[in-house]
Order: C-alpha cells, then sequence, then structure tokens
C-alpha cells in the first residue's frame, strides 16, 4: 500500500524542482515547494488507499463505524500530513544543497 506512494515521493519532488517551476522561482524555494509536495504526495496517497482498499479493516482496527473513518483520515491529513509537508518544506533545501554541490563536483 506504501511502496507506490514512497516511489512517487522522489517523482512528484523531482518534475516539481526541474520541470514546473525552473524558470520561474529561484532554487531553495523550488527544492521548499518540491519536498512540501513529495510529503503530501505520500500522505495523501497512502491514506487515500488504505480507505479505497483497506476502510473496513482499517476502521475496525482504529474501533471507528465506517462513518467516521473518512475524516479520521482527513484529521490525520490536517494535522500530521501538514506539519510533515512543513518540515520538508524547511528540511529539504538544508539538504539538498550540499548534496547538490557534492554531485556537481
Amino acid at each position: 500500500m506504501s511502496v507506490l506512494p514512497r516511489i512517487l515521493i522522489g517523482v512528484v519532488a523531482a518534475y516539481v524542482f526541474h520541470k514546473m517551476l525552473s524558470k520561474k522561482l529561484n532554487e531553495t524555494v523550488r527544492m521548499s515547494i518540491a519536498g512540501v509536495l513529495g510529503s503530501l504526495t505520500n500522505t495523501v496517497l497512502v491514506l487515500g488507499l488504505i480507505y479505497l482498499f483497506y476502510r473496513e479493516p482499517y476502521a475496525n482496527f482504529l474501533e471507528l463505524d465506517m462513518e467516521q473513518l473518512l475524516p479520521a483520515l482527513m484529521t490525520i491529513v490536517a494535522t500530521n500530513g501538514i506539519t510533515e509537508a512543513i518540515i520538508s518544506g524547511l528540511l529539504t533545501p538544508i539538504i539538498s544543497k550540499p548534496l547538490l554541490k557534492l554531485i556537481k563536483k
């Protein structure tokens, strides 16, 4: 359930960094946006796929009624997902800039 979303983190982040924003924003801002969107890609897809394919077992695991599952998943996205995205946006340039310098050497 989480393999495809984790692969897509890199695909989305690279696409955003190299293709979508390459001429509009500076490198640091592009890295931050790529980090945010990569993180949100993982969170939304994992929880979305859980809802699509495993909603009943997951609701039972969380001891929720089926009607409560979607709001619970949306709460996870709104709290944990957005927090992760913000942290990713802050850390991505800090980690990526030195790595890009090493690659260019």
